[in-house]
Formats: C-alpha cells, sequence, structure tokens
C-alpha cells in the first residue's frame, strides 16, 4: 500500500471515530495486497485499485460499526470478499465472526487471508446460507447476522431467521432507497418474524454516496 493509500485509510477510519493501530494497518495492508492480487484472476471485486477498495468496501464497511450491537458473534450471509465481516473482524477481534460464502474461489480466498493475517476470531463457511439453517451450531446462534445488498429484504430476512438469536438482529446493508423497499413490505416484516428497529443513512468523508444500514430486531410472537 502506497502513502497516499495508507493516508486515506488512516484518515478514512479516523473520520469515521476508529483510530488505526499499527496492527490494524499490516493486517488492511495485506488485505489489500491479497484482493488485488486475486482480483487479477477472479471476479471478486469490480474494482481493484486500492482508493477504490478502502473508499468503497474497507471504509463503507467501518462506518456501519457504531449502528451495531457492542457484543455478540456476528455471521455475514453472503459474503463475497470479506464485505463487510471480515473488515469488522479485524478491528474488533474479542467478536466471533463467522462468514459464509458458498463460492469457492472466495471462500478460498477468504480462508487464505484469514490464515495469512492469524486472525483466530474468524471462520469460514463454505456452504450456501440456505442449507445451513438446520445445522444446530448455527441455529439461533449469532447476535448479528448481517448481509451487504446480497439479496432483498424480504428474501434475507428469510434466510437470515433461523440463525438470529433471541435478542439479536438481522441487518441489512443497502442504498440510498431502502427506507421506500421498507414501506412497501412493511406489513410483511412481522410475518417475516422482525421488527423494524432503526434505519441509518450514512456516508463515508471520502465517499459522496449514500448508503442505508437497516436494523430489524427478531420478533418474540412468532
Amino acid at each position: 500500500m502506497d502513502g497516499k493509500s495508507l493516508c486515506l485509510l488512516e484518515q478514512g477510519a479516523l473520520s469515521l471515530v476508529q483510530p488505526l493501530s499499527s496492527r490494524d494497518i499490516r493486517i488492511f495492508s495485506l488485505y489489500i495486497q491479497e484482493l488485488q492480487r486475486w482480483a487479477k484472476v477472479f471476479n471478486l471485486v469490480s474494482q481493484w485499485d486500492e482508493a477504490t477498495i478502502i473508499r468503497t468496501h474497507i471504509l463503507d464497511s467501518l462506518a456501519i460499526s457504531p449502528f451495531l450491537p457492542a457484543h455478540g458473534d456476528l455471521l455475514d450471509l453472503g459474503s463475497g470478499a470479506g464485505l463487510p465481516g471480515l473488515i469488522l473482524a479485524i478491528m474488533q477481534p474479542k467478536r466471533r465472526v463467522t462468514l459464509v460464502e458458498v463460492r469457492r474461489k472466495r471462500a478460498n480466498f477468504l480462508r487464505h487471508v484469514v490464515r495469512e493475517a492469524k486472525l483466530e476470531n474468524v471462520e469460514v463457511s463454505e456452504r450456501r446460507a440456505e442449507n445451513l439453517a438446520d445445522e444446530a451450531a448455527f441455529q439461533r446462534n449469532f447476535r448479528i447476522v448481517i448481509s451487504r445488498a446480497t439479496w432483498n429484504i424480504t428474501r434475507f430476512l428469510q434466510i437470515a431467521r433461523p440463525f438470529v438469536a433471541e435478542d439479536g438482529f438481522a441487518v441489512a446493508m443497502k442504498g440510498p432507497k431502502a427506507p421506500k423497499e421498507i414501506e412497501k413490505i412493511a406489513d410483511h416484516i412481522f410475518q417475516l418474524g422482525f421488527l423494524p428497529r432503526s434505519t441509518h443513512i450514512y456516508s463515508t468523508s471520502f465517499d459522496t454516496g449514500e448508503r442505508s444500514v437497516i436494523l430489524f430486531a427478531k420478533s418474540s410472537f412468532t
């Protein structure tokens, strides 16, 4: 990672009130390097220059951290290149994080980064999310179940419900039009086993695009 990219990463994290330690910088540098190397062969992300990786992926993942419960295991469904689960795991080494990714090449990338970075709090599951619902180790075992723009909200809640602990949340990372999507399905959300808890519209200091993160609390009445 060159000096300009390092400055962008450090200043971006500071703007989110998440200063980086030397350990964090070392691991993020490794992540960027490996993502660029693997992206030359496999379709991990559409753009993989350092500035885009930092702005669009790393800082976007870090930006949602203040909206999440501070404690509890996290399950990232459809993790892809580790977004947001791997990024959050780097910054929160005491939180157990499981990355679910069905595509083998992407799962191999995640395992490689976890191994090289010695991230002891991260596990990678190369499985389809829908097929994990019957496994005892996954049932109602996660305080946070999250996905970054992988499914529409209805489908995401259907898939997430078996994994969410009774005091947990399903968290959807979406674009700025997500509140309108919620309005359209408002009467259906309760039937899916959730109640809308909060919606946050956010952007990072180095990216003008607005995004949203929606927290759904698990309902005890379904």
